[in-house]
């Protein structure tokens, strides 16, 4: 009986461990997938907030953009009605605002750079005597420099007569376009230069697309003077316009007598480049826009370019 009995305990047993392995096994997957839907959970969070502060970063930067807009437009801003006499006004005066690339610091996570397209060198307008000098104080000899101009030239202009009077080629051998038109965007330039990666990557910071022939070297950037002038002149243009209340023409008496001529003058035009920057928080966004003033217009800009 005894003997008999025993197998029986036996697999009574055996079924009990089995069910509560079993059981613990259910546990560990159920504990598994409650773990990963956490996870999930909290990554949809964290990828939630990382979208909303870059919502929040473009909205800020697209205000900040109007913001520049419109203190270009005013002389002075003020509240002057009684409904918002409580209100105050946070952006910076008029008086701060630069023209010449020098970063302005917005708000505590704005930063500001207004560029004005006349102190920039235009690169539709291949003849702009800067463009020789410059090439020159890159360190090129007369003959590369008029190969470069001339290169250049026979790109956007209409005829198929080379500079040197052969006939231009259909593209340059790195590829580049005869498209025998103004250019629409900086890659003729690259085309150009792309044998000269750092004169380029000097020649895309100090020139521009829209910029006119006319030039205001007190508006040139930092970059800009450095190339064209010597290292005094160009540092005393650099200290002496960051002071407040100073004059255009007194600015002017800086300036080499090279560089005084008709196309070169002292005054601002209407069309300037805006670039914002925006940190909140882990986000970072940058816009950029090209704007063009006109004052009998409704509304009195236009926006050239967005970034």
């Amino acid at each position: 009986m005894t003997a008999r009995s025993q197998p029986k305990n036996n697999s009574r047993y055996s079924q009990t461990g089995i069910a509560l392995l079993q059981v613990l096994l259910i546990s560990a997957v159920i504990s598994l997938l409650a773990i990963r839907f956490t996870i999930t959970a909290r990554d949809q969070l964290e990828m939630s907030a990382r979208i909303d502060e870059r919502v929040r970063a473009q909205l800020k930067a697209l205000s900040t953009i109007n913001e520049v807009i419109f203190l270009n437009l005013s002389e002075s801003v003020s509240v002057t009605s009684d409904s918002y006499s409580n209100v105050e006004l946070s952006l910076p005066p008029v008086a701060s605002l630069n023209r010449y690339g020098a970063p302005i610091k917005w708000s505590d996570d704005v930063e500001v750079v207004i560029q004005d397209l006349n102190g920039l060198l235009p690169q539709i307008f291949v003849d702009h005597p800067l463009w020789k000098v410059l090439l020159m104080r890159s360190g090129m000899s007369q003959e590369v420099v008029d190969r470069y101009i001339g290169i250049w030239s026979d790109i956007q202009d209409k005829d198929l007569v080379s500079w040197d009077l052969g006939e231009e080629p259909s593209k340059l051998s790195t590829g580049g376009l005869f498209i025998n038109g103004y250019a629409q965007n900086d890659k003729v330039l690259k085309w150009v230069f792309s044998d000269q990666p750092e004169v380029l990557n000097v020649f895309l910071k100090v020139s521009d697309i829209n910029a006119s022939f006319e030039t205001n070297m007190l508006n040139a950037p930092k970059e800009l003077l450095n190339a064209l002038l010597d290292k005094q002149a160009a540092e005393t243009i650099l200290s002496s316009r960051a002071l407040v209340g100073l004059k255009a023409g007194e600015l002017e008496t800086l300036l080499p007598d090279d560089y005084k001529t008709e196309t070169i003058y002292t005054h601002n035009s209407n069309k300037i480049k805006v670039n914002v920057r925006v940190k909140l928080l882990d986000s970072v966004w940058e816009q950029s826009q090209t704007i063009s003033f006109y004052a009998s217009s409704a509304p009195p800009y236009k926006v050239l370019l967005k970034k």
